[in-house]
């Protein structure tokens, strides 16, 4: 029976051992590259923003915002009366108006995210107000699709939340606009 000496087994167990951390680590270098490539392709998708036309809508205003276009669109009514039946309100508008305001690039990216971050992560709030007072409707198209968030009265919309607050803040400074 012939037997290998005991400095033969204790190398092959020293080679084993450096198999293993480089293998290890390998696995580890790898798996960060991965991670920034990850990371890259998500930045270059927030740096490549996809959609077509942002929509605000109170009781008394419309926004259109386009991602083509340099301009607000903002409709102004006021109300001649109000029907409710069933927990659904129709308004008879009076008094329509156009505007169109300058709208910066970097105020445009700006909006669109504070409203992506509207839509996708929702505030459920418990302000409230009566006679269905306080209503706002928050949209984004992209091609075919559409994302939306309502608040439904809900009295000043612009209080809801920090994004709103941040909202108002940048449009306010283009044209009045309806807190209802």
């Amino acid at each position: 029976m012939l037997r290998r000496p005991r400095s033969d087994n204790k190398s092959i167990d020293d080679m084993s051992k450096h198999l293993i951390i480089i293998l290890v680590s390998s696995l580890t270098i790898f798996s960060c590259n991965d991670s920034k490539k990850n990371a890259s392709k998500i930045g270059k998708q927030q740096q490549q923003l996809k959609w077509d036309k942002i929509t605000l809508r109170t009781d008394f205003q419309s926004i259109e915002i386009y991602a083509d276009r340099d301009t607000i669109i903002s409709n102004t009514w006021g109300l001649k009366d109000s029907l409710v039946k069933s927990d659904e309100v129709w308004h008879i508008p009076t008094n329509k108006k156009q505007e169109r305001i300058y709208l910066e690039p970097s105020s445009k990216d700006t909006i669109y995210y504070l409203v992506m971050d509207m839509i996708t992560k929702p505030v459920f709030t418990d302000q409230s107000a009566t006679c269905y007072a306080g209503n706002i409707k928050i949209c984004i198209q992209s091609d075919n699709t559409e994302l939306c968030c309502r608040y439904s009265s809900v009295g000043d919309w612009t209080t809801i939340s920090g994004n709103t607050k941040k909202l108002f803040a940048i449009l306010n400074g283009k044209t009045k606009i309806s807190i209802q």
